[in-house]
This record gives C-alpha cells, structure tokens and sequence, in this order.
C-alpha cells in the first residue's frame, strides 16, 4: 500500500481491485505512467492513488503534478465519476464518506449534516442530489443504509437480556455489510436501503417485545391491587365504569348492555379477589406451620 496519504476526497472512492487492477498494473507495465499523479499542496494524493500503486508494484518512478484550484472535491468528481462508472449510490457514498453530507438529516437544531466524525457536512440534500447527478431517493436511501449499518449494533445495548441481544447481534453483521456493499458497487442502493430497513425494524421487534413484556410484569400486580381497591369502594368501581363506557369499551348507545357488562365485570373481580384472599389464605397457613 502507498505511503502518501490520500486527500478525503480521494479515498471515498473505491480502489481497483482483483483482476481490474492487475488489468491496470499491466497497461502501465506495456505503456509507462502516461498521466501523473495530482496531489495537493499538502502532498495529499488527490487523484491516482491506483497509479502510486501500480508504480510501486513494478519499481517505476511516479510522476506528480500539484494541483492550483480551489475546489478538490469538485475536481476529484469530474475526473472519476464518469470515468469510473460508478452508479448513482456509489456517487451519493463518496459525498458521505468524503465528509461533505452526513449519513443522518439535517439537524435543524445546528443548522448542518453531521458526519460519522462528528463534523458538520457542509451540503444539504438538494445540493448533494446536484453534485452526484441524482434523485432525491438515492440520496435518502444511501444515507439510511449508511447510517443503519453504523448504528445498529446500538440496538443491542438497549437490552440487558444476553438472549435477547445474541438475537439482535445476528442482524448485525448482515446490516453492517450493506453500506461496503453500496459503495463496492456490488448491490443497488434501492436493494441495500430495503434489507437494512428489515434489519432495523426486526433487531428493534426483538428488543422492544422484551421490554413489553417486562412492563406488563410490573404492572400486572399493580392492575390487581388497584381492581382490588375498585371492589371495596363503590364510588371508584362506578368511576372505573364510566371510563370504560367513555374509551369505548362499552356501547353508549345500550345503557342496558352497559349495566350487564359492568355486572359481569364486577362478578369477574369477585372471582379474582376470590381466588386471591384464598392463595394468600394458604400461603399464611403455610408459614403458620
């Protein structure tokens, strides 16, 4: 790998690799280095990093040039968004990933992008559609895969239950790839942004039943006790039943039905205070022996 660090812009595209680049490395062995390789005042590679390595792989001396604009994101783009074909996702990652669009949306509170870094992206949606030629659903898409692939690990921390989050976790590595996936090339956006939408949502299904069921847990004892308190004092039994009738759970229309129902409900407290004074019954019993 070269030693010379490569300018944000730079690197946000992919490297050749595989068979592509020993294709590349071989046209430059035959042809020696035709176009120099454009750094920064810095000595930041701005454009040929596949060039500095192909150089390096066969022991020929690189050629630089320095670039003299004023806007080396803009410049990186004419030269490689074409001539790269790269697709229209893979045109919205390099803007991510180059810092200049956030994964997450605007922040109205700031007034910026912010980045994976914590820095502030300094263009917004329109202008990133602008920049890479696309629409505004690639733009959403790209950046909802990117960020679900950074952030769903996250998920497993909001629970303490080690099942649960073993579960969670097997979501994760599939959603992590998505984003590579994207900028790779080696899956359309509009397939990434499906799948880490499913990701997302079953990783959260999972945590949030369990919290669901911890909460009726807790308040289960509680419900008894306060139908309990109901059935010793008429006044709360007829409130209760009055908010029943006004969310809708008994027909207002039918003031008969709604005697009966709050009869029957009041019979079925009987029998749940029944058969709760008898289980404490014989759990007294119990310890008295």
């Amino acid at each position: 790998m070269p030693s010379m660090k490569f300018h944000p812009a730079a690197a946000s595209l992919p490297l050749l690799e595989g068979a592509e680049y020993d294709a590349f490395v071989e046209d430059i062995r035959a042809k020696g280095l035709e176009n120099p390789i454009i750094i920064t005042s810095d000595k930041l590679i701005l454009d040929g990093r596949n060039r500095l390595r192909a150089c390096e792989d066969l022991g020929i001396k690189p050629k630089f040039e320095e670039y003299r604009g004023d806007d080396p994101a803009g410049f990186v783009d004419s030269l490689n968004i074409h001539r790269r074909h790269l697709n229209a996702g893979q045109r919205v990652a390099r803007l991510i990933d180059s810092g200049e669009l956030s994964a997450a949306p605007r922040d109205t509170q700031g007034g910026g992008n912010k980045t994976s870094n914590g820095t502030i992206g300094s263009l917004t949606s329109a202008e990133a559609e602008a920049r890479a030629g696309v629409g505004s659903s690639t733009v959403t898409y790209t950046r909802k895969v990117a960020r679900i692939s950074k952030e769903i690990k996250e998920i497993a921390d909001e629970t303490d239950d080690d099942k649960v989050k073993e579960n969670v976790l097997a979501f994760v590595a599939p959603a992590e790839k998505l984003y590579p996936d994207v900028k790779s090339g080696a899956v359309a956006v509009s397939t990434a942004y499906e799948k880490a939408l499913n990701l997302e949502a079953s990783a959260k299904m999972l945590v949030n039943k369990k919290k669901q069921k911890k909460k009726k847990a807790r308040e289960t004892p509680q419900a008894v006790a306060d139908f309990l308190t109901m059935m010793k004092d008429g006044q709360k039994l007829t409130n209760f039943s009055i908010e029943a009738t006004n969310e809708g759970l008994f027909n207002v229309d039918n003031p008969g039905l709604i005697a009966r129902k709050t009869r029957k409900f009041i019979g079925r407290l009987d029998a749940m205070a029944a058969l709760l004074e008898s289980k404490e019954e014989r759990r007294q019993e119990a310890i008295d022996k």
